[in-house]
């Protein structure tokens, strides 16, 4: 493995991560348009905010059961995106025992809840929360359907 070859890996890895979490982002100014129009009062963290959030739009009707699922999707979400946002990668060297061949796994690992991300995860975690924050905006109307 050349030099390059762990640079190219590394800017694929890093334009995961962002994508990620910028993504997540989206959710997030989403759900304060949300606290202001369903809630009172100073918004909390994430995960209470939504939880409040839900409460707020079960107790409605008629109910936006779109707009409900995807909150709930973006609650399971919540842990993996504190896991990616709070840790640091680590680059797992390997190398083949015959060819010398050198192999690079990138992953993000939390102490805490055993999580364990590598690049076939996130890139399936960033889809999902792409997917999410497209899903909302037409849920709530501010994109046009094609």
């Amino acid at each position: 493995m050349h030099h390059s070859d762990f640079e190219t890996e590394q800017a694929k890895w890093r334009d995961l991560v962002g994508g990620f979490i910028l993504a997540f982002g989206d959710v997030e100014v989403i759900t304060h348009r949300l606290w202001k129009d369903h809630c009172r009062g100073k918004p909390p963290f994430f995960k209470p905010r939504v939880e409040a959030l839900l409460r707020a739009l079960r107790n409605n009707t008629p109910q936006n059961v779109e707009v409900i699922a995807c909150l709930e999707a973006a609650l399971c979400l919540a842990d993996k995106r504190n896991t990616i946002a709070h840790n640091p990668t680590q680059a797992q060297v390997f190398q083949h025992g015959r060819s010398g061949e050198l192999l690079v796994e990138m992953a993000i690992s939390s102490e805490t809840n055993d999580d364990y991300i590598d690049d076939a995860e996130l890139k399936e975690l960033r889809a999902e929360v792409e997917d999410l924050v497209t899903r909302l905006y037409i849920s709530l109307g501010l994109v046009e359907r094609k």
